[in-house]
């Protein structure tokens, strides 16, 4: 776990909600979650980013009673430098900050820094999703300076050209849950796209225990 981070936060359900749809943005915290996260990343198309960041600057201008976390565009992107500069002008910084589609440890120190000078009091966790085939020197490293792994089955399935299932994704699940391990930070498994999908909610939960 990264040096200058607390312990580790107690969560186990965590709500994704695009960052256009302020109707369903957790106001209040009626819905039994531990943290409620708004997307501007893959569920923002890209001539609305510019709305979505202004209902996050809005929704972070005051204090939740839960924890709250917010995923942006990968950094390495003109999108994601927008997301970090929309970052620095929040009043209140996410508990959580979820990097998407990280493939190396460079990208974490990089926005600690930037946002070591806005939201020292308040610096936010850094979880990284894994969603490209990286090998296990690569992914170590990125769990030694995150406080959190996060698994993108989509993604990683695309990159792969593989199927979704629990033997595709068993390599790298693994090395995700040893570094995670080693290093004392959370792993969290890939979002459940079928919430509906009762039986098959229960299923991959058991599994991902």
């Amino acid at each position: 776990m990264s040096e200058n981070k607390k312990k580790q936060l107690n969560h186990r359900t965590i709500l994704f909600t695009c960052a256009l749809d302020k109707k369903r943005f957790a106001i209040e915290n009626n819905l039994f979650i531990d943290v409620s996260l708004l997307d501007v990343e893959d569920s923002v198309p890209q001539e609305k980013k510019i709305l979505a960041r202004s209902n996050v600057i809005e929704y972070f201008s005051r204090k939740n009673d839960f924890y709250t976390a917010l995923r942006i565009n990968p950094i390495g992107s003109h999108l994601g430098l927008m997301d970090i500069m929309m970052l620095c002008d929040l009043s209140i910084c996410p508990d959580i900050i979820l990097l998407s589609k990280v493939t190396n440890a460079e990208e974490i120190k990089i926005i600690r820094k930037i946002l070591a000078d806005k939201h020292t009091k308040d610096m936010p966790y850094i979880y990284s999703t894994i969603e490209y085939p990286l090998n296990s020197q690569d992914i170590y490293k990125i769990a030694n300076n995150s406080d959190g792994l996060v698994f993108g089955s989509a993604d990683y399935a695309a990159e792969v050209g593989c199927i979704s299932t629990p033997i595709c994704f068993l390599y790298v699940k693994s090395i995700m849950l040893a570094a995670a391990g080693f290093h004392k930070i959370a792993c969290i498994e890939s979002p459940n796209f079928y919430i509906y999908n009762q039986q098959k909610t229960k299923n991959d939960c058991k599994r991902a225990i």
